[in-house]
């Protein structure tokens, strides 16, 4: 009898694994189609045609994305799309843009999620795929409102900074939008997912009342986030497409950092199209009790590594 289970069992990982190689080899070919549709779409000078070969790639992606096993394929062969697991192993993001001739951008991506199954009395989890539809034209004042995957305001994401606090897991998404032929834009969005397997853009969890008494410099920008009182959804940061915003986790400090951006003189403030980093200022937000908190004037370097550099410098010296 033990046998018959070992037996069954070893052909069914024998099928399984089988399978999992033919899908895999399938998976293989379509990267290759995608691969030629987004440098063709690379290269091209024609919106239209950009977005007939755009359809192509929609369409491919959508199928081969379905299948859960396409979720730990590596599509390491794919210049032009932007690929980010989550540190949960819980999510993975595809993203991508075009490039119009007008300056404008125009983003497109997949979002796969293992969510669980709330009928299911163990904890198995099963996929879910979920297209993203850019509508950053249509949506006005975009900092303070709540979206989703079908309303979506787009941007390429290159860090993917995963929280949980209680049972909700939120995904802090830290992106660049290319705007226009004057500004760019660094935007830090969050994901975050409900029972009903909905996907959400957006949440309340910026808190900007610093309550550090060691830190009071002045700024002007400090004092208006102040008086606003407004609930923030996501953080869009505007700047001059002549400059370069720092903007990423610190994983050593468990922080985002970003740089302090101000306009080239007074004469321009609210222009944000000439805005860019002052050259020496940092802010920063922590996460803490289920918050991003608004941390300004944040101190890169690590005092006890400089300190230590001095010593083993002068060691050398002696």
């Amino acid at each position: 009898m033990k046998k018959n289970i070992y037996l069954l069992l070893i052909l069914f990982l024998i099928n399984f694994s089988l399978k999992s190689q033919n899908k895999f080899e399938f998976i293989e070919s379509e990267e290759q189609l995608l691969k030629k549709y987004l440098k063709q779409i690379f290269n091209s000078r024609d919106d239209l045609e950009k977005k007939k070969l755009n359809k192509k790639v929609l369409n491919i992606f959508s199928f081969i994305l379905s299948d859960e096993i396409s979720f730990e394929y590596p599509f390491d062969s794919l210049q032009f799309v932007g690929i980010h697991k989550s540190s949960d192993n819980l999510m993975r993001i595809y993203n991508w843009n075009l490039a119009y001739n007008d300056g404008s951008f125009e983003y497109f991506g997949f979002v796969q999620y293992f969510a669980k199954e709330s009928s299911s009395v163990f904890s198995k989890k099963k996929m879910v795929l979920y297209t993203l539809t850019d509508r950053s034209r249509k949506i006005k004042n975009p900092e303070f409102k709540k979206l989703s995957n079908i309303n979506w305001f787009g941007a390429l994401y290159y860090e993917i900074v995963v929280n949980k606090y209680k049972k909700q897991t939120f995904y802090t998404m830290i992106g660049w939008d290319g705007n226009d032929n004057f500004s760019n834009k660094k935007v830090i969005d969050v994901i975050y997912f409900t029972e009903d397997k909905s996907l959400h853009f957006g949440s309340n969890i910026f808190d900007f009342d610093n309550k550090d008494k060691k830190k009071k410099k002045k700024s002007k920008r400090r004092k208006k986030k102040k008086k606003e009182e407004k609930i923030f959804y996501r953080l869009i940061y505007e700047f001059s497409q002549k400059a370069r915003m720092t903007l990423h986790y610190n994983k050593e400090k468990k922080i985002i950092v970003f740089d302090y951006l101000t306009p080239p003189s007074s004469v321009y403030e609210g222009e944000y199209q000439y805005y860019g980093p002052d050259g020496f200022s940092y802010d920063s937000f922590v996460f803490r009790n289920g918050k991003w908190r608004y941390k300004p004037d944040v101190e890169l370097r690590n005092p006890k590594k400089e300190a230590n550099k001095r010593k083993s410098k002068n060691k050398i010296k002696d």
